[in-house]
Formats: structure tokens, sequence, C-alpha cells
């Protein structure tokens, strides 16, 4: 392993032995951006030192301005681009008709990215002294493929080529080749993490690669603010609005059942939706202004094994979270409250209740104490130093 030894603080000082830390990253406005984020601190913290690859503008000649648009003028970057207005182009075709052979052209150019951009993050990453690898984006998991670092980690949201085949945006015949470059990368990984321990029970089912398993699962940062409570509850939705697998139709039917439910997030939904959308929360703290959060999902295979990173935020607020009835998740299950379309005003009437409330309230905060980022990312560490 790469081991640099800084240079020293004064006479009589052993130099510092530090580890390179690169992790890869593709952020966005929502959950996918916090736990590359955690990763720094917490690696940060005990002596790493960490580069971050953003991997939005990869193969472009900057990150800001113009340059985030113009590629680089190198072979690799210029087919990369080419490859991504293919993408982009599917992308148009699949949302303007969804059909077999649109979401086939779809899944065959992403699959092309895929595999160019593990390249060109390889390139970009060989000759770093690079010690540590860790992916987390699903979209850049093929720079494993090619050894840049002595310990190589996929640590993933989910199974990509499954959640993009049950949200209907690949054909099953695409799905096969990016399930095949998956199996490849997780076999290429020294070890692989999900951001809930769930999805490795499905991938040790439905997969054929069996990879060393690393237990780093997702967290939460202690917050000040509290919920509080109200005989009227006050119902909060927080997340990503256009992802397939939200279901937001279920979200629109909840909004005309109960009036008091905000809707925070983005893209800005239609109008004619009928929700109270609030726009983009600028702080998470807004979520102590409520007493419910809520989740909405489809019910598919993979979401059966699925979960929820809003769910934690809304426990660190003290907030009870109503789920699909169909969700069954023992290790949230004491601050999560069960509901389906008929029982759903039921079970926000029950919370009206301050003694029912507080109860609920009280089992969401010791859970988010339990599932702190400190907790999560502890056997991250030791295997790293070991």
């Amino acid at each position: 392993m790469n081991i640099k030894a800084e240079p020293e603080a004064g006479p009589g000082t052993e130099p510092r032995l530090v580890l390179k830390a690169v992790i890869v990253q593709r952020s966005d406005r929502f959950a996918n951006s916090v736990k590359p984020r955690a990763l720094v601190e917490h690696l940060g913290s005990r002596g790493f030192e960490v580069e971050v690859v953003e991997s939005a503008a990869l193969g472009r000649r900057g990150t800001t301005g113009l340059g985030r648009w113009l590629p680089a003028l190198t072979v690799a970057a210029m087919r990369l681009y080419a490859l991504e207005l293919l993408q982009a182009a599917a992308r148009v075709l699949l949302r303007a008709k969804n059909t077999r052979w649109s979401r086939h052209i779809n899944g065959v150019t992403l699959h092309l990215v895929m595999c160019q951009r593990g390249r060109l993050l390889a390139r970009q990453i060989t000759g770093t002294g690079c010690d540590v690898l860790i992916c987390e984006s699903s979209l850049d998991q093929a720079v494993v493929l090619s050894r840049t670092a002595t310990k190589q980690i996929l640590d993933l949201p989910s199974p990509f080529g499954d959640e993009l085949l049950f949200a209907k945006v690949i054909s099953t015949a695409s799905h096969k080749t990016i399930r095949a470059l998956e199996e490849q990368c997780l076999s290429a990984s020294d070890r692989v993490s999900f951001h809930w321990h769930t999805y490795v029970n499905y991938v040790r089912e439905k997969y054929e690669a069996q990879p060393h398993w690393l237990d780093c699962s997702y967290g939460v940062a202690p917050k000040v603010a509290r919920a509080t409570f109200s005989k009227r509850p006050r119902v909060v939705f927080l997340g990503n609005l256009d992802a397939p697998w939200v279901n937001f139709a279920l979200l629109e039917r909840l909004s005309a059942k109960y009036g008091a439910i905000d809707v925070w997030g983005g893209p800005t939904p239609p109008k004619s939706a009928g929700i109270r959308y609030r726009g983009y929360a600028a702080s998470l703290d807004i979520l102590a202004d409520y007493q419910i959060g809520l989740v909405t999902i489809t019910d598919d295979p993979l979401r059966r094994y699925s979960f929820s990173s809003k769910q934690l935020e809304y426990f660190s607020y003290g907030l009870p979270v109503l789920v699909p009835a169909w969700r069954s998740d023992p290790l949230l299950a004491p601050g999560s409250v069960p509901y389906t379309e008929d029982t759903f005003l039921a079970q926000v009437e029950h919370l009206s209740d301050r003694k029912s409330w507080q109860q609920a309230s009280s089992k969401a905060l010791e859970l988010a104490e339990a599932l702190s980022w400190e907790s999560a990312l502890g056997p991250l560490t030791e295997f790293l130093c070991s």
C-alpha cells in the first residue's frame, strides 16, 4: 500500500503515516450527495488524505461555466461526450414514448456510457498515489474494473440494473447486459456495500456474483431542532419527485385524502397534481416544523428490499414515519407507522393523540441516535486500517 509520511512537526517527532483515499461521487441535490460528504468527514477526521472525484463533469474542460458542457480535447473524452449525447437522446425518446424499443435503446446506450466512464475515471485516478478507491456512484462503478488502488470498494445506493428494469426505463434484454457488467464490478471489488443492509440480501438471492461484503450502511447526523406535538398533525414528504420508484401517483392520492401534506423537493411538479408543493428545502431543519414524515414507494421485487434515506432524516428530528404496510424492516419498525391507502387517515388520527405521538417520536429519536454516521462507517475504517 502506498503510504506517505507527512513532514515532521518538530524535533523528535515521528513522521505520520497517511493513507490516501479517493472517493468517486456523482452529486445531486438529493440523498446521493449525503453519504459521500459523511465519508469525507469521517475519513478526514481519522487522518486519511481524502480526494473527491466529482464525476458529473467527467471528461469536460472545467467544472463551472461553459467548460461543464465542452469535452476535453482527448479521444476518450470526446467519445464519452458523444455517448452521453446519444444517452440524452435515448432519454428524450423514452419520455416521449415508453416502449420496449425505446427502453432497449436507453439501456444499450447507458451500458456504453457506464463502460466509457469507468475507463476514463481509471485513467484520471491512476498515478495519483491512491491507496483506497471508494466508488459511491452506480453510473461510475466500472472504474473498479481497472486496478487503481490497493483496496477498491463499491459502496452503491442500490442494485442499479434491477432498479432501472423495475422502473421501466431499460428493457429486459439490455438489463442482462447491464447486469453482466454489474457482476464484473462486484467481483473486481475488494469489498462491496450498499446504502442499506437489505439490498445485500437481495443481491445474495438474485445475483450470481457473491463478493466480499462490507457492512457500511447509511447513517444520519444528530440534530438540534426537534419536532413538537400538534393535535392537527402536519405531514411532510421530502425528496426527488422525478424518480419513477417514488410513486408520485400515490403521493397525489394521499394528498387528496389529507390536506395537511407538504411536499418538498424537485423538480417542480405540474399544478394539476393537486399537491401542496413547497419547493426545494434550503435546510433539512424545516422537518422540525412537522409532526409526521411520509414515505411513498413503488411495490416491486427490488423495492421490497429497499430503503429510503429520508426516513432516517425524519427520525433525527423526532418524526414518526408513515411507511407502506408492505415494506417490512425490523430495524426501522419502532419508529415506523405502516399504512395502506385505506388506513392512512386512521394512522394520522392515531398520531394526533399526544401520548401516541410522543411514544413514536421518542422511538424515532432513539433510532436516529443508534444509526449515527459514526456507527454506520465504523466497519469501513476497521477494514481500511487492517
